[in-house]
């Protein structure tokens, strides 16, 4: 690998630190400078725009291309990566971005790091996709709050520059770079999202080599409290950007969403009448008023003994257990490749078709969508040609050569989370009008952004139970298991808010055999344990998954066979009429056991049908066979 001198060598230009003259933002942001191998002193300032341009000139364009081929070279080797990394701090510069810095020594005073806060935070994508990465890239160009972007240094990852509130101090900034991280996972999304760098006050980035690299004028991101939104802020916040004439109509509710996702549809509708009068706050409702609207929605949700609510429609049965009620969630979890899917499908199918369907095609589940209401399904997680598969499929187990209009299936894989979740609500809206049967979410995790934001989560969930109860409809939702878990806990914090809220939580596992067994035990309206469960297994022939009876007719069929063996074993060699005393005493010796044992064993094969008695009063071996389960 060649080596190359500092291309800062020569430079003549002076350090020149900001001191209050500065004023971070705008056409005045500074970044420190920092030579390659240059420890805590910067060299000089530079601005945004000089940044942009040498990450887009060639300044740095031969360094970057051997650190890329060193790390290419390295594969998985971390003390190779090392290596690499340690070479790219001798041999490219580094600015401080988020403040700009006279020294960034940890024993530095404040006095003597002297730090001017930008204005930016910076966030940063690693190891992701060619395809997520240019679709970051894109998004960043239309984003208002982002300032520049560029590709990292390894060539596989993405920075974006985020205009924020100029922080006064080191505690401060670190809560803006948290607010700032919310903003990138909310817009951005959180897969490859390094959530530590952005919190950083004095985090020195390396620069880059990207002919496409991008700036422009960028506004400050809408305030985002992470121990609750404030309904203020961000009213003023949206305020400020519709004033300023960067957000359409479509802008200020997305805007909002994004800063304020667990308002309801009331609280959201006041905020964009406000934003549309581009003036100061809306007069709020009096204590008094705003009292009696909050009593009088409470009047209509109380428990009247004369007029009980109706009982409510079953929406889905396995055999005779309740597992689906409007306005209720379930949810279906299990490792991966456990036939979830095919579980999906099959509920689907019975949804679809107005006669009760073939038992072993449907698992036993039963739905009774009369009506033809709408039964939509997104699949976040399979290829277009998968997800078209598993709905043919659903189709052919209804008994459908094509799929009926009714079912209203998508794929939604590579949509990005908030747009997933608005498509959500306007293809509920869209349905309305025939009514909503079921929703099927196939990768519910795929709709926030990050599964461990508790916030998130819980709004979330929050939000497809109303919708629940305002669609009258029951929303499955499919959801991994972490992996090696025995008790069943499923992903972050989504997991457990949907497991504390869902009607029923049906579990499946699979065995060495290939068989699953889909139960539950924690549901509302029903309870099946393991022993009691379903029991599905891929057929070759047919390709495609079939109900092969229950765990407790699977164990009764092992016992019979266990019985019809001992029973040949007893009468093998034997006249074919043998008196009670005489086969007790077969059995005693074929299984070794005592007498006690070998008689339970005796009416064990009575019971089973195994043997019977004959006319003339012994036993012989039974003819008749049972049908198979």
């Amino acid at each position: 690998m060649s080596s190359f001198t500092d291309p800062c060598a020569n430079s003549t230009q002076k350090c020149d630190l900001p001191g209050n003259e500065v004023t971070p933002g705008g056409e005045s942001e500074r970044f420190s400078y920092f030579s390659p191998a240059t420890k805590n002193i910067p060299t000089k300032t530079i601005s945004v725009e000089e940044f942009i341009r040498e990450i887009q000139g060639e300044r740095w364009k031969q360094h970057v291309a051997e650190y890329r081929s060193r790390l290419e070279a390295a594969g998985g080797d971390s003390k190779l990566i090392g290596e690499a990394k340690k070479w790219r701090f001798h041999n490219l510069a580094h600015i401080s971005g988020h403040a700009c810095i006279a020294d960034k020594s940890t024993s530095a005073t404040p006095e003597q790091r002297n730090a001017q806060f930008t204005g930016i935070a910076q966030g940063d994508y690693d190891n992701v996709s060619p395809e997520r990465l240019e679709g970051i890239r894109a998004k960043a160009e239309a984003e208002p709050c982002v300032r520049f972007w560029h590709r990292s240094p390894s060539g596989n990852g993405i920075k974006i520059g985020l205009r924020v509130p100029i922080a006064a101090n080191e505690g401060e900034f670190s809560r803006i770079g948290l607010m700032a991280k919310l903003y990138l996972q909310r817009v951005f999304g959180a897969d490859g999202l390094d959530d530590k760098i952005i919190t950083e006050p004095w985090r020195l980035w390396c620069l880059s080599h990207d002919p496409d690299a991008g700036m422009k004028q960028a506004i400050e991101i809408p305030p985002i409290s992470c121990d609750g939104h404030r309904h203020a802020e961000v009213m003023a916040s949206v305020g400020r950007l519709v004033t300023a004439g960067v957000l359409t109509d479509e802008g200020i509710l997305d805007q909002i969403k994004r800063g304020y996702p667990d308002k309801g549809e009331d609280e959201i509708n006041e905020i964009i009448r406000f934003c549309r009068e581009k003036h100061g706050k809306p007069e709020p409702k009096s204590a008094a008023d705003n009292n009696k609207s909050l009593l009088d929605k409470l009047d209509e949700r109380r428990a009247d003994f004369n007029h009980p609510p109706e009982k409510p429609e079953i929406l889905f049965r396995i055999g005779d257990k309740v597992i689906g009620t409007p306005g209720n969630l379930v949810v279906i979890s299990g490792p991966a490749k456990v036939a979830k899917s095919a579980l999906i499908s099959a509920m689907i199918s019975t949804t679809i078709k107005h006669s009760p369907g073939d038992k072993k095609m449907t698992f036993g589940i039963k739905a009774a969508n009369e009506g033809g209401r709408s039964v939509i399904h997104f699949d976040t997680e399979q290829s277009r040609f998968d997800h078209f598969a598993l709905v043919s499929l659903a189709a052919h187990r209804a008994g459908f050569q094509k799929t009926p209009e009714l079912l209203r299936s998508y794929c939604v894989t590579d949509i990005d989370t908030n747009s997933r979740r608005e498509m959500l609500r306007l293809e509920l809206e869209r349905s309305a009008e025939s009514g909503v049967y079921a929703i099927f979410l196939d990768g519910v995790a795929d709709f926030v952004n990050d599964v461990n934001d508790t916030l998130e989560s819980m709004s979330f969930v929050q939000q497809l139970h109303s919708w629940a109860i305002r669609y009258s409809c029951v929303i499955v939702c499919v959801l991994h298991e972490n992996p090696g878990s025995d008790s069943g806990k499923t992903r972050g914090h989504l997991g457990s808010q949907l497991e504390r809220k869902a009607e029923t939580n049906l579990r499946l596992q699979k065995d060495a055999n290939g068989v699953t067994t889909i139960w539950s035990d924690k549901a509302r309206h029903c309870s099946f344990s393991k022993p009691e469960g379903v029991l599905i297994s891929y057929d070759a022939e047919q390709g495609l998954h079939l109900l092969v009876g229950s765990v407790k007719e699977a164990k009764a069929s092992v016992k019979r066979e266990e019985l019809e063996i001992l029973a040949s074993s007893v009468f093998e060699g034997q006249p074919e009429n043998l008196t009670w005393t005489q086969v007790r005493d077969r059995v005693r010796v074929v299984k070794g056991i005592s007498e006690s044992g070998a008689r339970k064993k005796l009416e064990a094969m009575v019971e089973a049908g195994v043997i019977e008695k004959n006319v003339v009063g012994g036993y012989e071996l039974s003819s008749f066979t049972p049908d198979a389960p």
